[in-house]
């Protein structure tokens, strides 16, 4: 058995979301009014890119946010899977055989309910989670040295064009 929630069952009303304090100017994903918490991640049910799973249909929540009707609502249930771990095994997978739609491609909570992933032991899902982790952190280093690569080099050419080398 997989052991994650689809949370479809907490869609709110936006007036009722917010009277229990969401306010909002909140961080939002979509136009809708399903409240999330940390830890969860979405998955598109229509208009994703199920035909590319390369581009990824699974997208971390980092912070409260608002879900439209056009995403499934997932968290990982502990102690037998952790949050990074089930959205990067979501995010690549080829959903295409579970997808129905004639003019756009629809993945209905039915068939994300029917996936059956291949889950390693919590120990490996925790150290592959710690890996990511210092991927993203080089990956954020990384780019903060191209910002001040190209800072450098807008500077550079500045006085180059100035005469002041």
């Amino acid at each position: 058995m997989l052991h994650r929630r689809c949370n479809e069952g907490r869609r709110s009303a936006l007036a009722s979301a917010r009277a229990h304090g969401w306010k909002k100017n909140r961080a939002t994903q979509g136009g809708g009014a399903n409240r999330c918490v940390l830890p969860e991640f979405l998955v598109a049910e229509d208009g994703g890119y199920f035909d590319a799973p390369q581009r990824g249909v699974a997208y971390r929540i980092d912070g409260p946010a608002w879900v439209n009707n056009h995403a499934h609502i997932l968290r990982a249930l502990a102690p037998h899977l952790t949050t990074e771990f089930l959205h990067r095994a979501f995010r690549h997978f080829n959903f295409m055989s579970f997808i129905s739609g004639t003019t756009r491609a629809k993945l209905t909570q039915g068939q994300l309910n029917s996936v059956k992933l291949f889950v390693p032991p919590f120990e490996l899902q925790a150290d592959f989670g710690g890996h990511v982790t210092a991927v993203e952190k080089l990956n954020a280093t990384h780019r903060a040295s191209l910002a001040d690569l190209d800072a450098l080099f807008a500077s550079l050419q500045h006085r180059a064009f100035r005469c002041e080398l």
